[in-house]
Order: structure tokens, then sequence, then C-alpha cells
């Protein structure tokens, strides 16, 4: 058998082969981009989330106070005083009373570690969460048939410190 060489054979110049690896490069540079705004944005999305259940939670909380304190025949502001400036207070569900606080620093949530499921707590000894939670009840007087509840959850977002609030009216109508 006798092999003939050609050398004019149809293929791929040096220069062709760098073009297409520039191409297919500048491609999955934008893919990979996509990839990591998108997993920024689920990360966000999920820490809202998790933001606005905690406050919505505050909220609930709070009522749960004044209802347990009607059921008891109790002043229905009981443990929930308000002020015209504005009381702070931090709450969970494993302790019915709220603790009054003068910071939002002392407000920070630890992540329960008793069960597999995740619960934000107000327990030392936990490890802390990147939120914090302040319940602020504002009332005319101590004697005012109504206060205003806002629940504040701010957490830090690589750098930023982002805000959640939530705000109703607590009536005494009953």
């Amino acid at each position: 058998m006798v092999y003939k060489y050609k050398k004019n054979l149809p293929g791929f110049s040096l220069l062709e082969i760098v073009v297409i690896l520039i191409i297919i490069s500048v491609g999955l540079v934008g893919v990979m981009n996509l990839m990591f705004f998108s997993l920024r944005a689920q990360n966000s999305n999920r820490d809202t989330l998790i933001a606005y259940n905690l406050a919505q939670e505050g909220l609930e909380l709070v009522r749960n106070v004044r209802d347990t304190n009607w059921r008891e025949g109790m002043d229905w502001n009981r443990y929930i005083e308000g002020d015209p400036s504005g009381k702070k207070y931090k709450v969970d569900f494993r302790h019915f009373q709220p603790v009054s606080i003068t910071d939002n620093t002392e407000a920070v949530l630890q992540i329960s570690t008793s069960s597999d499921l995740r619960f934000y707590v107000n327990e030392t000894g936990s490890s802390d969460s990147i939120f914090q939670r302040t319940i602020t009840i504002t009332a005319d007087n101590a004697s005012s048939s109504s206060s205003t509840v806002n629940c504040l959850v701010e957490w830090n977002d690589r750098g930023d410190t982002r805000r959640f609030e939530l705000q109703t009216e607590l009536y005494d109508w009953k």
C-alpha cells in the first residue's frame, strides 16, 4: 500500500480556531454572569420572603397577647403598653410576654437548633441569624383604646441594610 499525502487538504487554520474559541468564551462568560445574578436574586428574594413572614408573625404575636388578655379578663394592653414616642419590644412564639428593649441590636433573632426545622427565636445559646425584629407600639396614653403596632425586620445583605416593615392598628373593641 502506498499512502499519498496531499498538501492542500481542506481544514481549519490556527486563526479560525482562535476566533471560534473567542466566540465560545464570550458566550460562556454571558451564561456564567446570568447564573451568578440569578443566584443573587434568588437569595435576596428568599431573605425578603423570610423578613415578610417574620414581620407578619410579630404582628400576630402582639395581637395574640391582646386576645389572651381579653380571654383572661385583663386590660387589653397588659404587656403591650404603648407610649407617644413608641415603646420597643422583642417577641417570639415561645414566650407569651413581649420583652421591652431599648435598642434594635437587642432584637437579633437566633436560629433554633432544637429540631430539623428552622425557627427564629429570641434565646441565648443559639447561633444568631441575619435578622433583627423590633416591635414598636405607639399609643396616645396608657388609657388609650387603640395602639399602632409597627414591626420592623432588618438584615444585612452584602453590606447593605435591608428593611421590611409592617404596621397595624390594635383596638380595644371588645
